[in-house]
């Protein structure tokens, strides 16, 4: 063998040396770390999660009565005993980086029952609640680091209150500060967005983000800095060490990023196959909508289809439940729709323009999750004896089909 085939040789193998490569990766892997801790303990972390700032006319009353008045939310309670509850947050956010809640609410009394209440990601279905003490009133300020509960991704929060109100409730602002996290508190929410499964949303099924929203260290970034600066080192030594520069060892930082980034979506398939597998599997189609988020709008729609013709027939559906109207409009109509397919039907008819298109025999669906036919509340009325639907100054000859907690059909009369 020739020299120069020697040295050719060589060359190829030192390029491809385990040793340096490791050590390239590793040490990589360990300035990556460092910089995201180093960035978000110098005041990055205010950057990625500024104040959460919730005026009064931007929140909503779930249960109870309230109307915005000038720059704030005055709330009136329907019953004294059901109390009332207001949400001011429902874009999600990580609770990790928030410490402190501050609000400016008027007519609080500490002889009522007031309760933080909010919902994570990871279990919905379960509510966690705090009580506000007298303490908290006179500060008007919350301290969530000592709730065991704030964690994760919350995707709902608001005030529950219960009691006798001496005055309407004023609310003006509702406010979430950041608090300073150590390297540990980092460290155990880098690890809490790497481990934890996204939440399911429409597309989940086509689509996988790859963190949480606004993630503080997010996968795809993280690999990024970690391939880029691992490259550069392992491409530093091989300049120094006068070595042959060779594609095999980038080309393989390149792959183990994308295998780790695979790996962690395998993970998140997996959490999410064991959480449905439980819920789903061995159950008929039917028995699969049942147990479903919209179970019991499916189980309403299945005693509804019984009223219903074989052949396709009009529909109108309105959603009119005036507390939740805004919050449930799309989804309940939008489902409902989808379920009563092949049935021809017209969403959301708010208007007396819509319900006079309506001719003997098609069908009108009220969906009213939390208020009966006959609220005060709502825009729509029923009156059984004249067998009329009643709206503003207009009234509609029906035949009332059948009536569950969800809602009603009607079938217009001539």
């Amino acid at each position: 063998m020739s020299s120069a085939t020697r040295r050719v040789a060589a060359d190829a193998s030192a390029g491809l040396s385990p040793w340096p490569f490791t050590g390239a990766a590793l040490v990589g892997a360990v300035l990556t770390v460092l910089g995201f801790l180093l960035y978000y303990l110098q005041g990055g972390l205010s950057a990625a999660y500024p104040p959460l700032l919730w005026r009064g006319e931007q929140m909503v009353v779930t249960r109870g009565q309230g109307q915005p008045v000038a720059d704030m939310l005055e709330i009136r309670p329907a019953e004294a005993d059901d109390g009332v509850f207001f949400r001011f947050a429902k874009n999600a956010f990580m609770a990790r980086p928030y410490g402190e809640l501050i609000w400016q609410i008027e007519g609080l009394d500490p002889a009522q029952d007031i309760r933080l209440i909010w919902q994570m990601q990871s279990d919905p279905g379960n509510v966690r609640q705090a009580p506000v003490q007298r303490v908290h009133l006179s500060a008007a300020r919350f301290d969530l680091r000592d709730q065991p509960g704030w964690e994760g991704y919350i995707i709902n929060i608001g005030f529950m209150v219960r009691g006798a109100f001496a005055q309407p409730l004023r609310v003006r602002q509702v406010e979430l500060r950041p608090r300073a996290l150590s390297a540990g508190d980092l460290l155990e929410q880098a690890w809490e967005e790497w481990s934890t499964s996204e939440y399911w949303s429409p597309r989940s099924a086509h689509y996988i983000s790859g963190a949480p929203y606004k993630a503080l260290f997010h996968p795809i970034i993280m690999v990024v800095v970690w391939i880029s600066l691992s490259a550069l080192l392992y491409g530093g030594w091989l300049w120094l060490a006068e070595r042959r520069f060779r594609l095999a060892g980038f080309t393989l930082l390149f792959l183990m990023g994308w295998w780790l980034l695979d790996l962690r979506w395998q993970a998140d398939l997996i959490q999410r196959s064991l959480k449905t597998y439980p819920q789903f599997a061995g159950k008929s189609e039917i028995d699969k909508q049942l147990v479903a988020d919209d179970g019991e709008l499916f189980q309403f729609l299945l005693e509804v289809r019984r009223y219903l013709p074989v052949k396709p027939a009009r529909i109108f559906i309105i959603n009119d439940d005036a507390v939740n109207r805004a919050v449930a409009r799309n989804y309940l109509v939008a489902r409902a729709r989808y379920h009563l397919l092949p049935h021809n039907s017209f969403a959301d008819v708010l208007d007396s323009a819509q319900f006079g298109k309506a001719r003997a025999n098609d069908y009108i669906l009220v969906l009213r999750p939390d208020k009966g036919l006959r609220s005060q509340q709502a825009k729509l009325q029923f009156d059984p004896r004249q067998r009329l639907l009643q709206w503003e100054s207009n009234r509609l000859p029906v035949q009332l089909l059948y009536r569950g907690i969800i809602g009603a059909l009607f079938q217009v009369r001539e």
